[in-house]
């Protein structure tokens, strides 16, 4: 090889090496978020809230780590995530939470008699290879919805829950069934404000095209079941093509709401 080569080789591979190092997502962008917010007409709230949040982009203090085993894919949450509240006719509103610039994840959620239902919900994520960047979005839905947070309860009680999830990037789909159980009453430090609070914790499995298990407590204010913390363990395998056979993806994280007043 000439002396040309060689260099142009070496050159490729110290680009390589700090394309891989610098890969993954950034911090979710709070400004992005609130002028998202200004540009929907459900920025300001009108009429009769009932009994949910205000809407707005609401900030959270948190961190966390999602790995996917191919190639050892390790991205970071935090350390501030926006999310969004944003109304949805008299009744109902969509919980967007951004861990990152690479991973959004909404909830719908409705009032009715038994308290607040979940609906379904929908996750768009992204993976970055180095040399690619790999899309993922998935649509939940939940039907009959399931009771995350209810009315009349006491501690220890729990009910089931049963979601199904269609990946639009795989065609695969996952059943998510498990339980919801209220753990208690507490009194969260929100900024500097005492806020009582329920905490909820719902157990679940996954099956179908893809198994796992996911752990995920939630907090939400008595108020306005607005969600004020978030703690969870995730984890997902899925088939893939020989050699690997299959891909597993975990994720950990914990977030909890820096302020009740949101930006608008």
């Amino acid at each position: 090889m000439t002396a040309l080569v060689l260099a142009a080789i070496a050159g490729a591979g110290i680009w390589l090496a700090i394309e891989w190092r610098g890969r993954g997502p950034d911090q979710a962008s709070v400004d992005d978020a609130i002028d998202r917010v200004r540009a929907s007409s459900t920025s300001v709230p009108t009429g009769d809230l009932g009994d949910r949040p205000l809407p707005g982009v609401y900030e959270y203090d948190g961190s966390g780590r999602e790995h996917l085993s191919f190639l050892s894919t390790d991205q970071e949450q935090g350390p501030v995530l926006p999310a969004t509240v944003t109304l949805d006719g008299d009744r109902c509103w969509d919980f967007a939470l951004e861990y990152n610039s690479f991973h959004r994840q909404k909830w719908h959620w409705c009032l009715d008699d038994t308290g607040v239902v979940e609906t379904g919900g929908r996750v768009e994520q992204a993976f970055d290879f180095g040399a690619m960047v790999v899309d993922e979005r998935s649509t939940s839905v939940c039907d009959p919805p399931f009771v995350v947070v209810r009315r009349t309860v006491k501690a220890g009680d729990s009910w089931t829950k049963r979601c199904d999830t269609t990946s639009e990037t795989t065609e695969t789909r996952t059943v998510s069934t498990g339980t919801i159980e209220f753990v208690g009453s507490e009194v969260l430090t929100i900024g500097s404000v005492e806020q009582p609070t329920v905490h909820y914790r719902i157990i679940a499995t996954l099956s179908g095209e893809q198994t796992g298990d996911d752990r995920f407590d939630l907090w939400f204010t008595t108020d306005r079941y607005l969600l004020v913390r978030g703690d969870r363990e995730l984890r997902v395998v899925s088939p893939a093509p020989a050699p690997l056979d299959e891909v597993t993806y975990t994720e950990s994280g914990t977030w909890t709401l820096r302020s009740l007043e949101p930006q608008r």
